[in-house]
């Protein structure tokens, strides 16, 4: 029997169905969705380093390489945020991605400003290697989200712990 309440399962197929064409079960080539840019934003990303577009593509790349089961139940995708996310509790705690999971559904979220925050001008190689390390983080928090285990949510809590152990002695 379904966890979700009727309630749920109705509103969750209406979105669903409304939605069809903004949802992905795996990825498919454009899965990986990013807010419209102007002409002028593109430029000066390019100026900066790594664009939006090309931080998507190498998003894509790595997703690709994530084998098609992983995608069961990431009924909302992989979506790439133009912004900075920063933890609730200090801004020098930089989120780079996360895994939301809602009664709409569950997505992972990558913050390509956050990237940039972090990486700077650092080479595509050392990008996409960090891509690659946060979104297989991100699906862990997934597929131990799918079998009730938060083994990766405690050792995240410690890590923050940690940081304001190691703020606290200096």
């Amino acid at each position: 029997m379904s966890s979700k309440s009727f309630f749920e399962q109705l509103l969750y197929d209406y979105l669903f169905l409304k939605n069809l064409d903004r949802i992905h079960l795996y990825p498919p080539v454009d899965s990986i969705r990013i807010p419209a840019q102007s002409k002028e934003e593109r430029i000066q990303d390019s100026q900066n380093g790594m664009t939006i577009d090309r931080f998507t593509e190498l998003s894509q790349e790595e997703a690709e390489v994530i084998p098609e089961p992983f995608y069961q139940e990431l009924n909302l995708g992989i979506v790439v945020e133009e912004g900075i996310k920063t933890n609730p509790e200090t801004e020098e705690l930089v989120i780079l991605g996360e895994y939301n999971r809602s009664i709409l559904g569950n997505q992972i979220k990558l913050y390509y400003g956050s990237f940039q925050k972090v990486l700077g001008q650092a080479d595509e190689n050392t990008w996409k290697k960090k891509i690659r390390e946060v979104l297989r983080h991100e699906f862990r928090h997934h597929m131990e989200g799918r079998v009730g285990r938060d083994d990766l949510e405690r050792e995240d809590r410690e890590e923050i712990r940690k940081f304001w152990r190691q703020r606290r002695n200096q």
